[in-house]
């Protein structure tokens, strides 16, 4: 899962390189719009609705499936608590039952 994650996280850092890159004055707007113009571009321009509700839906996907872990590790952390108040109380009896034979015999066992 945290391929999946990382793979996100990669394309988020991407988009936010190709806005700043969008965002710097030093390439002069006739080369943007030659850039703009251009037929790999347009291609994408066909394509990004598509992409963009794809992304979308994947993305919903991952946010499902993170919940499900959630849920999972909510539920595995309220086990191992339950876990640890039956420890420690059987600790607790151990020691009461521990001091009581020690009243009883006179022996210490330090």
């Amino acid at each position: 899962m945290a391929l999946q994650w990382y793979l996100i996280a990669v394309f988020l850092y991407g988009e936010i390189g190709v806005i700043t890159l969008l965002l710097l004055p030093f390439i002069s707007p006739a080369r943007w719009q030659s850039i703009f113009r251009s037929s790999l571009v347009q291609k994408c321009a066909r394509l990004s609705n598509i992409s963009f509700n794809v992304f979308i839906a994947i993305l919903l996907v991952m946010v499902m499936e993170l919940e499900e872990k959630q849920t999972d590790f909510d539920a595995l952390k309220k086990q191992s608590e339950s876990t640890n108040k039956e420890y420690n109380r059987l600790l607790n009896e151990y020691s009461k039952a521990r001091v009581k034979i020690e009243e009883l015999t006179g022996v210490s066992k330090t």
